[in-house]
């Protein structure tokens, strides 16, 4: 029976189910906490033995190999504790002889007990001999005091604990009993530069250096503790565990008299050493990055090639890019705080003394060739790594193109060295490659950032090494902005684009990530047109000037540079600007390309338009989020429009500016009929300003300047015609513009009633200019488009007003004195001609009532106000220059006082006070105004025609019309308020 008892009992412990996690933890807890108080009941007792004796009974429950890296560091920190709060304290302050209790605590039963009482026993110690003299006698409770020469030196108690902590060799205990060691030593570390009992600092970097390189070791060797299915799960309790390993490295760097030379000498080399060989790529990538982080950012400067070294050597499975990008962000981390820090001290200085001011510095040493270093490293690792893919590479071109625009702004060769990568890199990968949203996003951060860099000037573009219209005569060229460029070791791949490698790897882009950059330079172009005149370019502080004979930077003795420059705005001034920025830049605003229309929509093949692209990219899918709806579409072309506005010279001279349109025209005419009705517009006005800039030149022959402004004005012509040319509606059976978005061009007028408004704009332009056969004809393009595509009668009533308010306006037409008193005919009566056409459109409208609106304002056309007759050009007729000379009568005086580039009117002129008169044209319009209205049916419409055109008839009488009569005014005015007071229908008459 007993034996069946006993067999039964086994049975059921064995049966029964394993503890779990938070039951374990809970009884080594509870555990603990009896422990403890039972350790603090001897202590206040002041007995050390029991002290002890509990604490190493609280310490065995640290013996367990059970509980998981989380749950075993609860468990120590709550020892940690209790021993920090109770024993320690009762250690350092209490009066016992410590190497005795050193000695004592080693007969521990247990090996993790006795280590951790050690290491408290031992960091009492030290920590009594740092707060006195650790070469005097100990005070003992009988008061003797022992031989000083007994006394041991700190550096053999380090050595001896170091020793002793390799008795535990399991991963997770003896990495927590090396951990508690770090820890209650860091304070108490020896720091002298000259040897002693103490010992020296050499020793705590040696003590610290062992201890991690355990430790590490033993953080390796817990990935090979358990099963292998268990793989992840151990991964993922090995990182909750690196924070202890990593403490090691933090108290390193906080050694005091750790300068960068013995940094480098001693303890970057053993911690390289240890990380390659450790071959653990957990522990490679984050000792790395602990590396970077704590140690201060001079010690880098001087051990960077150990550092990019140490990187190529590690695993593959190790996330090098990442490390290298974090080693970046910390240089460009300091340099901004250093820049900072500089704005600040040039403040105050200037605030002394305007001589002293100083140049924001990136604090980097010049003799350190950061960059280089950094390029070779990865030039070498994108083309020796097979696993790094185009993500990888585009993520490490851009923190090194964030170094490059931090520390070295002035450097544009270095921008242009990692687009040039970069242009090769994406060139090699495969087309779905581009596709992946995190890639495209990279790639596009390489072209936003010099985009935002160069933001006061993004032609600066245009001076890198490898553009076409970089001169390159020994030398690279140096901008305009006083950006210094020195020369590189590195051969400058050329370019056929005008922005160099920036545009090759723009191309290479899909059409959305095109577009984004383009709308990127567009509206950085605008914001630089509008900066104030004393805004401050920041490339624009060198602090070296260049020499150029030998293209080498010498240091300059001019003071100038130090002080802030001032830039203009920003214009497009030059043929190659035009051509870098619609021909390459904003290409895709301006244009429709291979692989995508307005709309963001892949065109269809018959209809690709653009040759710079890759044929493989036309068949690509189109992701619908990348499509356009018609507000970004109008929001596009209006910055193109205001892009447009920025087309001009600086000195302004019209022959330059005509130039540069004739080049920007020839971009603009690819638009397509949509574009062309936001861009040429605005085109057509800054031709406008040229032709009046024409007539401020005082050292150009007349003849010349009216054949140019001829010229000018067919330019216009053939623009405007174009534009009237544009379709209005895209579903006649064009497949260019099938899948547009809703509401595709509502909200635009049409072609036709643009183009109307803008040869009537020109033909007042021409007119100012004198020119009497170009304004004559710009009219009278406008009225042919009007009867040729205006078939809308609100298009016509809101046409015809801008007829008859352009005709009053022009001065240099021919017209006809017949209709006055004395006048005879004149031969080429264009006034007249084009009055009489613009009086037979009012009558074609299709109501009577608008006939009659019409016919009312067209009276006007008549009767001209005065008006001092301005200077007449006429094709043939010279246009002398005024000159001051003395003698002359007090006009002539006047005139050349109020401007030396005026011009004196020496053609045919007119009398100011009859011209443009013709009273009995008035009457008849004003008649043909009555019968229309006579003929409507609606009496209060008909009254409103009957007021509107006795108003007239009362204003013409009051500036003399001579037609004009008051006698059936009278008789009139009461046949009218008896029409307004009953509902006769008689119709009324007006007579002369």
């Amino acid at each position: 029976m007993r034996a069946s008892s006993s067999s039964h009992s086994i049975k059921s412990e064995l049966d029964a189910p394993p503890l779990t996690q938070t039951q374990m933890l809970a009884d080594s807890l509870s555990t603990v906490r009896i422990q403890a108080k039972l350790m603090r009941q001897s202590i206040d007792a002041n007995e050390a033995m029991d002290a002890f004796k509990h604490a190493s009974l609280m310490l065995a429950t640290l013996r367990t190999a059970l509980l998981t890296p989380k749950n075993y560091y609860e468990l120590y920190m709550a020892i940690f504790d209790q021993m920090s709060a109770n024993l320690s304290p009762f250690l350092v302050e209490g009066n016992h002889k410590l190497l005795d209790l050193y000695e004592l605590v080693q007969y521990a039963g247990n090996i993790v007990p006795r280590l951790y009482l050690m290491v408290c026993v031992g960091a009492a110690y030290m920590k009594r001999n740092a707060a006195g003299d650790a070469t005097q006698s100990e005070v003992v409770q009988d008061g003797s005091s022992p031989d000083t020469a007994e006394v041991p030196p700190i550096k053999e108690l380090l050595a001896d604990l170091l020793d002793m902590v390799k008795g535990v060799q399991h991963p997770m205990r003896g990495l927590f009993i090396r951990y508690y060691l770090s820890v209650m030593t860091r304070d108490h570390m020896p720091n002298s530069l000259s040897d002693s009992p103490r010992g020296t600092l050499e020793n705590s970097i040696q003590f610290i250096l062992q201890n991690f390189i355990e430790m590490n070791k033993l953080w390796v060797r817990l990935q090979y503790v358990g099963h292998s299915s268990e793989r992840e799960k151990r991964e993922s309790e090995r990182k909750e565990l690196r924070v202890i390993v990593g403490s090691g490295l933090v108290r390193l760097s906080q050694l005091e008299g750790l300068d960068w030379r013995l940094y480098k000498k001693d303890v970057l080399p053993s911690l390289l050493g240890e990380i390659v060989s450790c071959r653990d790529s957990i522990a490679q990538e984050y000792l790395m990055d602990i590396i970077i982080q704590v140690f201060p950012e001079e010690f880098h400067f001087r051990t960077l090639d150990l550092l990019l070294a140490a990187a190529s050597q590690l695993s593959k499975a190790v996330n090098v890019k990442q490390t290298v990008i974090s080693l970046i962000n910390r240089f460009i981390d300091y340099a901004t705080r250093m820049q900072q820090e500089s704005d600040e001290a040039r403040k105050s200085t200037v605030a002394v003394d305007d001589e002293s001011v100083i140049l924001p510095v990136s604090g980097i040493p010049p003799d350190i060739p950061l960059f280089d270093l950094f390029w070779e490293q990865i030039s070498n690792l994108v083309m020796a790594r097979s696993e790094f893919s185009i993500q990888d590479t585009a993520a490490l071109l851009v923190s090194l193109m964030n170094l490059s625009l931090n520390c070295y702004p002035n450097r544009l060769d270095y921008v242009d060295q990692i687009l040039g990568l970069a242009k090769e890199r994406v060139a090699l990968a495969k087309k779905t490659a581009l596709k992946d949203k995190k890639t495209l996003d990279s790639i596009l951060q390489l072209l936003l950032k010099p985009i935002e860099a160069y933001r006061y000037n993004p032609l600066t573009l245009m001076k890198f090494p490898s553009s076409r219209s970089t001169v390159r005569k020994g030398s690279i060229n140096a901008s305009a902005q006083n950006i210094v460029i020195e020369p590189h070791p590195v051969r400058v791949t050329r370019s056929n684009s005008y922005c160099g490698h920036y545009t090759d790897l723009l191309k290479l882009l899909p059409h959305a990530g095109r577009r984004k950059v383009a709308n990127a330079v567009a509206l950085s172009a605008i914001s630089a047109s509008c900066v104030s005149p004393t805004t401050v370019n920041p490339l624009s502080t060198p602090s070296k000037a260049v020499d150029s004979s030998t293209s080498v930077p010498k240091e300059s003795t001019d003071r100038s540079h130090m002080y802030k420059p001032v830039i203009p705005p920003f214009i497009i001034d030059s043929k190659d600007g035009v051509e870098a920025i619609f021909g390459e830049l904003c290409t895709v605003l301006v244009a429709d390309c291979g692989d995508g229309d307005i709309c963001g929509a892949t065109i269809p093949a018959g209809n690709a338009k653009s040759d710079d692209l890759d044929p493989e990219t036309e068949e690509q899918s189109v992701n619908p989020d990348d499509l356009l709806d018609w507000l970004d579409i109008q929001e596009e072309q209006n910055l193109v429009a205001r892009l447009v506005q920025l087309v001009k010279t600086r000195d302004g001279h019209p022959d330059d500016d005509v130039e540069l349109l004739a080049t920007l025209r020839r971009f603009l005419g690819t638009g397509g009929d949509v574009r062309i009705r936001f861009t040429l517009p605005p085109f057509v006005f800054s031709c406008f300003r040229v032709a009046q800039s024409y007539l401020t030149l005082s050292e150009m022959q007349d003849s010349e300047l009216s054949i140019r402004l001829l010229s000018l004005y067919q330019f216009i012509k053939e623009t405007i015609a174009a534009l009237s040319r544009a379709k209005f509606v895209y579903d006649d059976g064009d497949d260019l513009y099938a899948d547009v978005p809703v509401q595709f061009g509502t909200g635009l007028q049409q072609p036709a009633e643009h183009a109307i408004r803008l040869f009537l704009s020109a033909s007042h332009c021409a007119n100012q200019s004198g020119h009497a056969e170009a304004a004559y004809e710009f009219f009278v393009e406008a009225l042919s488009l009007y009867e040729d595509t205006i078939v809308s009668s609100q298009a016509q009533l809101t046409a015809l007003p801008l007829f008859m308010g352009c005709l009053q306006s022009l001065s240099v037409l021919n017209v006809s004195n017949a209709g006055q008193e004395g006048g005879n005919d004149e031969s080429g009566a264009d006034l007249d001609t084009i009055a009489g056409k613009c009086v037979d459109l009012c009558g074609r409208l299709l109501k009577k009532a608008d006939q009659s609106r019409m016919l009312i304002l067209a009276s006007q056309i008549f009767w001209m106000e005065k008006r001092t007759e301005g200077a007449s050009i006429t094709l043939g007729t010279l246009v002398l220059k005024s000159k001051h000379k003395q003698g002359r009568d007090a006009a002539a005086g006047m005139e050349h006082l109020l401007g030396s580039k005026s011009r004196v009117e020496t053609a045919s002129v007119k009398s100011a006070a009859n011209r443009g008169r013709n009273g009995m044209k008035v009457l008849e319009c004003l008649q043909k105004a009555l019968v229309r209205a006579n003929a409507v049916l609606d009496p209060a419409l008909q009254v409103e025609l009957y007021v509107l055109i006795l108003e007239r008839y009362i204003w013409m009488f009051e500036n003399s019309v001579d037609s004009v009569s008051f006698n059936p005014l009278e008789g009139w005015k009461k046949l009218l308020i008896a029409r307004i007071s009953s509902d006769i229908c008689a119709p009324l008459e007006l007579a002369g």
